[in-house]
């Protein structure tokens, strides 16, 4: 298993065995943030066993290669931010995607726990929208706890 490096309080990252991808989980008080959670399940296990299970869980793709966006199939619930085109470039190449799953899982003998589907990220970098579900979970990950009604209003943001 790999290990886990601090970067800062709060700001860890780890590599997987597979490309020497990244993930970085940023943990604050009531949330956690993940980037490119992944790749094998038991890494993905790993990500999962570090975060405390009163914690509300967002997630942000970098992009949509197969490797970055399993973190989907662990928390598919769990809001998340990906670019402008992610939607249409993973419904574009969601069926060599999972042949990649699938020869990694004969490879490997690995089953992830779910399948990937085409997702429709919650908030689109690129595009001015409302961010109240990312803004939620990235104040609690810095420790703002105070209740939405004592918090200034943020204003809409343009990625």
């Amino acid at each position: 298993m790999a290990a886990w490096s601090e970067l800062a309080p709060g700001v860890r990252v780890r590599q997987s065995a597979a490309y020497r991808m990244n993930s970085v989980a940023i943990t604050g008080e009531g949330g956690t943030l993940l980037v490119d959670p992944g790749v094998f399940p038991a890494e993905l296990d790993d990500i999962g066993a570090r975060i405390d299970p009163a914690h509300e869980v967002a997630l942000v793709f970098t992009h949509s290669h197969w490797d970055h966006i399993l973190g989907r199939l662990v928390w598919p619930k769990a809001p998340f931010t990906a670019h402008r085109r992610f939607h249409e470039e993973l419904e574009r190449h969601l069926d060599h995607v999972k042949e990649i799953l699938r020869e990694f899982a004969d490879e490997y003998y690995v089953r992830w726990p779910g399948e990937v589907a085409v997702w429709t990220p919650d908030v689109r970098a690129g595009e001015e929208q409302d961010h109240h579900l990312i803004r939620g979970v990235a104040g609690r990950v810095a420790g703002d706890a105070s209740s939405p009604a004592t918090r200034p209003a943020t204003p809409r943001i343009r990625w």
